[in-house]
């Protein structure tokens, strides 16, 4: 088989055969997405293997058989983990990358049959992981960053300042505002018992509600936001349609549930989040983000560092690092409920970095959470009764209920 190498951002580490046996058996390597053996000067079997953080040491002699760690897109001829031409791709194991140029922004001329077959991707990863990266999907890094720059100002001002912005929690729905560091614990929805989570956020929801405001101190928030709110919504319709499609469920009917995004009585919102340095001292057992999953039906992630974690079915995590120019993007409660179990609605988390190179970075991200309107009443989209029949409104506010009381 013939492998030839080119310049990417990805991390891959080529190790000896015989370190193969003690990294399956527990032991992880720093930064590491994939493993490859190296025999007789050249590239060989690729291990489908997620590798995490350094969590224990390599065995002793292990340094000696590291052959090189470079930053390299492995591209392995009829194989590879990209090829020309390819729609989805694996990046580590589990997750999916997914070409999503046949439906991306923009785009007016629609090939039927590379839409179906995007559909078709998408419900790959949907009804297995639950996640999915997304690659051209009109959305750049640059407006991304743009974003991540403008909150950060905020972030920056005093807390006093800030918390003439804090979000109001006490009617039990999504609402715009700022959230105080330690001051939303999302590990209480999976019945974990950890400290606050060691974030700060600002949720990013139009119409405006009595008392809520933007940040007059940063002049450009409100504009750049919203911006980037209507870029996100684009896109999260558009993939919406694609699973209606794989759903066997009319599209127009469907999106109709949401037609109340940035108007009114529906729940979705962005939320810009900003996960500092851990300090010297933590609480026990505190994470960025305890595990949890989403309450609405997807939601888009934008992120600068690693950090994300995703729960396979055997209850190990795996890493889902950030990846130039794509989106993360994965199935909430509300949509596995509503489609009857058929897409699956994945754990994840934050943990506090692992190593102390990286305690000492910022992570930053912006998601876009999508929910059907208020009124939407969510019966099982494939006529069966699995579930009964609840209003959206009042399922996110049973769950708003878990984290705050």
């Amino acid at each position: 088989m013939h492998y030839f190498l080119h310049s990417e951002r990805e991390l891959f580490v080529i190790i000896d055969p015989f370190l193969w046996s003690s990294i399956a058996s527990g032991y992880r390597l720093d930064g590491a997405d994939r493993i490859f053996s190296w025999r007789n000067g050249s590239l060989t079997d690729q291990y489908n293997v997620n590798v995490h953080f350094v969590t224990q040491t390599v065995p002793t002699g292990a340094h000696k058989a590291l052959v090189k760690t470079q930053k390299y897109h492995l591209l392995q001829k009829g194989k590879g983990l990209q090829n020309e031409g390819k729609t989805m791709e694996d990046v580590n194991g589990y997750i999916q990358m997914i070409d999503f140029s046949a439906y991306s922004l923009g785009t007016t001329d629609i090939d039927e049959a590379a839409v179906q077959a995007l559909s078709e991707n998408l419900m790959h990863s949907f009804t297995t992981s639950g996640f999915a990266y997304l690659k051209n999907t009109g959305i750049t890094d640059e407006q991304v960053t743009s974003v991540f720059d403008v909150a950060d100002k905020f972030y920056d001002l005093p807390v006093d300042v800030k918390q003439k912005y804090r979000r109001n929690e006490t009617d039990f729905h999504e609402r715009h505002g700022w959230v105080c560091m330690e001051g939303e614990n999302l590990g209480k929805l999976n019945g974990l018992q950890r400290p606050p989570d060691l974030k700060e956020l600002f949720n990013i929801k139009p119409p405006l509600s009595g008392g809520d405001s933007w940040p007059s101190e940063v002049p450009e928030f409100e504009e750049t936001c919203m911006d980037f709110f209507n870029q996100a919504h684009d896109l999260a319709k558009r993939v919406l349609e694609l699973i209606a499609r794989g759903l066997g469920t009319e599209a127009a009917e469907f999106l109709d549930m949401f037609k109340f995004i940035g108007k009114g009585r529906n729940s979705s919102h962005l939320r810009s989040i900003r996960y500092p340095p851990v300090p010297e001292t933590v609480k026990e057992n505190q994470v960025r983000c305890g595990e949890h999953t989403d309450f609405g039906c997807i939601t888009l992630l934008f992120q600068d560092n690693a950090g994300l974690e995703v729960a396979k079915g055997d209850g190990e995590f795996v890493a889902a690092p950030p990846i130039a120019d794509t989106v993360v993007i994965n199935i909430a409660d509300t949509l596995q409920r509503w489609s009857a179990d058929k897409l699956v609605s994945t754990k994840h988390r934050v943990m506090l970095p692992y190593t102390p190179e990286t305690r000492g970075t910022t992570r930053r991200c912006v998601t876009f959470f999508t929910h059907p309107d208020f009124d939407a009443v969510m019966k099982c989209l494939d006529g069966s009764d699995k579930y009964p029949p609840i209003r959206a409104e009042d399922y996110v506010a049973s769950r708003l209920r878990k984290m705050y009381l």
